[in-house]
């Protein structure tokens, strides 16, 4: 999902994103004798910037660090971040796992592995490494969540559910276990009890473009396209970059008859995602 700060990288111009890059990499060149610093520069860079060749620059010296000082674990988790944001996640599985190594209770790296193993559909290495979360912190939401995504993934319905209904009890005003909750419900066909949680986390978090969303996939499940329409509108006037929003609007627009809306938005899905498969065979269906 993007956010503000996606607006923000892309109002930046090519020669002062080069500049930051370069400037990035001196700066680690130069502190790079004092470990401590040049982990430090490092976890406040990749934290507040983004820019083109970041990733390699991080990569370079956090590579540069580990040589130098083999049990850096700072270095391994930071590198293996990288790995996993370029989707090279048997490297960032390796590199989360040295963290572990050096430091076993490190819940961050059991977090970034268990989600890189969820990436390669490694569910039962995942779980493992979620349920080392919550033995460490057993109020450790986003473990239980994260959990719940890799129990429903294997489609075990009862234990996702208890992980997000424990979600729900530790967190009880947090919007994010009661989507988790109404997409248990949606996987199993039962669209008003999703509809519920969804409606809950809206009231909870009347932000939330997900919620919207989610919800107006119930309502475009059970035919009610014009509720669908309304969800998809305010989940895109909360967040107008996400390509399959349109399309899933696309849709709806589509079978209440109204094509020209339904070719509009597959249009906007297109140019936001030329690769959305869905949204095309949108823009090719029978008028």
């Amino acid at each position: 999902m993007k956010n503000s700060e996606d607006s923000f990288r892309g109002s930046v111009s090519s020669h002062r994103t080069d500049t930051f890059g370069r400037s990035i990499a001196g700066s680690i060149n130069t502190i790079c004798q004092n470990t401590k610093r040049a982990v430090a520069y490092i976890k406040h860079s990749i934290v507040g910037f983004q820019c083109r060749g970041f990733d390699k620059v991080v990569m370079r010296y956090c590579s540069r660090l580990i040589g130098q000082r083999p049990g850096n674990a700072d270095a391994y988790l930071f590198r293996g971040q990288v790995h996993y944001r370029r989707g090279e996640f048997d490297d960032a599985v390796s590199d989360f796992s040295q963290v572990i190594n050096l430091r076993p209770g490190d819940v961050r790296a059991f977090m970034l592995r268990g989600e890189a193993y969820c990436s390669q559909e490694k569910f039962d290495d995942a779980i493992f490494d979620f349920t080392q979360v919550v033995g460490l912190q057993p109020d450790n939401v986003a473990a239980y969540l994260s959990r719940s995504k890799a129990h429903l993934c294997k489609g075990d319905f009862d234990k996702a559910m208890d992980d997000t209904s424990e979600a729900i009890r530790l967190a009880p005003e947090n919007a994010d276990p009661h989507i988790a909750c109404g997409i248990i419900h949606f996987h199993q066909e039962q669209f008003g009890l999703a509809m519920m949680e969804y409606t809950t986390a809206i009231q909870l978090n009347p932000k939330s473009s997900k919620a919207y969303t989610n919800r107006g996939m119930a309502y475009y499940n059970e035919r009610r396209f014009d509720l669908a329409i309304s969800d998809y509108t305010k989940a895109i006037w909360l967040n107008p970059n996400r390509s399959h929003v349109y399309t899933d609007r696309g849709y709806a627009y589509l079978f209440s008859s109204n094509f020209d809306m339904a070719l509009a938005d597959a249009n906007k899905a297109l140019m936001l995602d030329p690769h959305n498969v869905a949204a095309y065979n949108l823009w090719t269906s029978p008028r």
